[in-house]
Order: C-alpha cells, then sequence, then structure tokens
C-alpha cells in the first residue's frame, strides 16, 4: 500500500508551538499528497490546534469503487490553510478534477469532531457536463446517453453514510450528442421516482417494439433531511411533473406521480439496491438478466 516516508523532518520547538521544517509527501491514488507549513499550537494544553496546507497532485479516481461502483476520473487540489482542532477541521481551498467526463469541483470541506469515531464530514460540489453514457454503465442502471450537470449541496457524512445532502440534476443539450434512454434506464428511474417499476405488460410491450426512446430533458431533485428522503421532478407542465420529457413528436416520459412522498433513506436504499448492478471489473462476466 502507499505509504509515508519521514526521513530526517526538522522539527523546531518553541513556547507553546511545534513547527515541522520540511513537508511530507506521500502517494496517494497514483498522484502525490504533499502536506507542508504544519505546525502545532499549544500542544501540550488542553486544546491543541494544528495548522497546516494540503496540496494533492493529480491522483486517478480510475479503480476507485465506493459501493463497488467504478469511478472514473482524476483530482487535484490545494487547500492553502487547514485548521484542525478536536471539534472542528476546517480546510480552506477546493478540489478540481473530472469524473465521468465532466469537471468536478469540491469545496467548502470541513469536519466536525474529526478526531471522534463519530466524526461528520461536510462538502459541497458540483460536476459540470458529465457524461451519462460511461456513468449510467457504471452504475448498470441501463443505458442513457447525453450530457448531465449536477449541484450537491451541504452535504454530511457520518459513519461512510450520506446523512443530509441537496442534490439538482438537469439534463444540457449538446449540439451533435444524442440524448437517448434505454427501456431499462427508464424503468431504473420509475423505481427512484415512485418505488413501483413499469408493469410487466408494458415493459414486454415496449421491448417487442423499442430498445431506446429520445428524451427531451431530465431534471430529478433529491432532498435527504433527518432521515427523510425526497425525490422531486424538476420539469413541469401543465400541472404534471416530469422526471424525464419527452420530445414533441416520440419518445418516452417518467413522471412523478407522487410528488409530495417521502421515504426513510433506508427505504431508498433498498430502491437504489433494486435498480443498480455495478459494471464488473475487467475480465469478468456481467451477469444478464434472463430472458
Amino acid at each position: 500500500g502507499e505509504q509515508l516516508t519521514i526521513e530526517a523532518l526538522p522539527v523546531a520547538l518553541t513556547p507553546n508551538r511545534l513547527i515541522f521544517g520540511e513537508p511530507l509527501r506521500a502517494p496517494f491514488l497514483g498522484g502525490q499528497l504533499k502536506v507542508s507549513e504544519l505546525r502545532l499550537d499549544e500542544p501540550l494544553s488542553a486544546a491543541p490546534k494544528a495548522l497546516l496546507a494540503v496540496d494533492l497532485d493529480s491522483a486517478s479516481l480510475d479503480g476507485v469503487r465506493p459501493g463497488g461502483i467504478p469511478l472514473s476520473g482524476s483530482l487535484s487540489g490545494r487547500f492553502p490553510r487547514v485548521e484542525v482542532t478536536r471539534e472542528r477541521l476546517t480546510a480552506h481551498g477546493s478540489l478540481t478534477g473530472t469524473l465521468f467526463g465532466g469537471g468536478l469541483r469540491v469545496t467548502d470541506v470541513f469536519a466536525l469532531r474529526p478526531l471522534a469515531a463519530n466524526r461528520t464530514l461536510h462538502a459541497n460540489a458540483t460536476l459540470r457536463m458529465l457524461d451519462l453514457e460511461p456513468f449510467s454503465t457504471a452504475l448498470g442502471i441501463g443505458r442513457i446517453t447525453g450530457r448531465l450537470n449536477v449541484d450537491l449541496h451541504n452535504l454530511y457524512v457520518a459513519y461512510d453514510q450520506p446523512t443530509a445532502f441537496v442534490l439538482r440534476a438537469e439534463s444540457v443539450p449538446v449540439r451533435g450528442v444524442a440524448q437517448r434512454i434505454s427501456l431499462k434506464a427508464v424503468n431504473s428511474l420509475t423505481v427512484l421516482g415512485t418505488g413501483s417499476g413499469l408493469t410487466d405488460v408494458g415493459v414486454g410491450f415496449f421491448a417487442g417494439l423499442f430498445k431506446q426512446f429520445d428524451y427531451k430533458a431530465i431534471g430529478l431533485a433529491c432532498v435527504l433531511n433527518n432521515d427523510q428522503f425526497k425525490v422531486r421532478g424538476l420539469i413541469r407542465q401543465g400541472g404534471v411533473e416530469y422526471i424525464v420529457k419527452r420530445p414533441a413528436l416520440f419518445g418516452i416520459n417518467v413522471i412523478n406521480s407522487t410528488p409530495d412522498n417521502r421515504i426513510s433513506f433506508s427505504d431508498m436504499l433498498k430502491r437504489l439496491e433494486r435498480v443498480v448492478s455495478p459494471a464488473a471489473e475487467p475480465g469478468q462476466q456481467v451477469d444478464k438478466p434472463p430472458s
């Protein structure tokens, strides 16, 4: 594994302050992590405070598999001032990179009780022009093509589980880029939005005629707060709330028929388990559904 190596690290001790004279470097996800300007104020007191700068250069997200989902992208960034106490870690700066072909930016990073087992992490993130085809393939929810903008606000994570967030995802039409969605993906979004998929009769009818459909727009908002999860469609027309809106001539709609419905986050995770089947490692075979 990747290890931090310290050789002949100069340390200076002044009244109420411990200063490390050289940067610490370590390999991280194929890139390099550097910690510099490290000092510890009031090291022997009941409330010590660490100050440092953190640089991340060219880390690769390829091969990282949160929840079994293979990511694709890269990450770099600089936090010129990081403050750490027992109560809070605050990182001034940002991370930038790519994720599934889109431009990624992560800001407002902090942690409550950073040294405790029940620490809570916070971040905001934006993702611009994500390529839906490799993203939907990685999730295993069916095939979707097109580009997507995603805004993630006030994400809180504790014990490796999100506890709160506000997410908005909207498709972006791009000249020359098809906006198409497979029947499996339609069913996946219907399950996530309503808890119920297409009926067997409906699936059988459409599957016999069409493998994929055009769409005009995708718009989805998700809110998690106090273990209550809510899904809303962002496309509204004629009193109907759409998650997916078809073009004028032909296509398929995904309608949020229960816009005021709230479910527990554990129930939403069960919905996700029904539709998400992450892509296999290279060389492995992905199980196919029975015909």
